[in-house]
């Protein structure tokens, strides 16, 4: 049977692109989202939207901050209670589990 590897990985926001290689150090930093991309997941979308659950700088900062990987229950958390109900019963037409969706724990 195979064991998870575990890694800690150390984010690192930094500013811009020059300011991030100049403190690259032999560990992993995160550039900045481009200016037009949501700046929670790096990636385009309405501010009233989610955020994207599955983006890898989501994942990365929520972590960091959270010490917990993100839910959808927390991608959705700043949406209206329409488009949280919207986006949920998307998610699971399409498959994504219960226990992925996720409770926010913040909500409770």
């Amino acid at each position: 049977m195979q064991q998870a590897m575990q890694m800690t990985v150390k984010v690192e926001r930094v500013p811009d692109v020059q300011d991030a290689l100049a403190r690259l150090e032999g560990g992993a930093i995160l550039i900045p989202p481009k200016s037009g991309e949501c700046q929670l997941c790096a990636v385009v979308h309405e501010p009233a939207d989610p955020h994207n659950r599955d983006s890898l700088y989501y994942q990365l900062v929520f972590h960091q901050e959270h010490k917990r990987p993100p839910t959808w229950a927390d991608a959705m958390a700043h949406c209206s209670i329409d488009v949280q109900c919207a986006w949920r019963l998307h998610l699971r037409k399409v498959g994504v589990a219960e226990e992925v969706l996720g409770v926010n724990p913040e909500q409770n």
